[in-house]
């Protein structure tokens, strides 16, 4: 089951019995509101998990949007095609 957490939820479950909820939930607040997260850092490190530098490697996305009676169906594909030629000198 997927569900999504607001920030009071996260501010009522804070330890913190000498702060309000109010203050909490702004402390909450101010950290995402600053909070940076570098997609292009992580990228770089999951490709030096599995690829060297002189490896090429393609990107192909897709998404498709659909009905199954009344539920709404969105899928996002993210593929990652990697060539690989073995060359024979004649």
């Amino acid at each position: 089951m997927v569900r999504s957490v607001n920030l009071s939820e996260i501010a009522v479950a804070m330890d913190g019995s000498k702060a309000s909820i109010d203050s909490r939930y702004k402390r909450v607040y101010r950290f995402f509101a600053k909070f940076e997260l570098y997609f292009i850092w992580i990228a770089r490190w999951i490709y030096s998990l599995f690829f060297d530098d002189k490896t090429k490697v393609y990107i192909a996305i897709d998404r498709t949007n659909w009905y199954w009676g009344k539920a709404k169906i969105n899928v996002f594909m993210l593929s990652i095609f990697l060539f690989i030629y073995a060359l024979k000198e004649m």
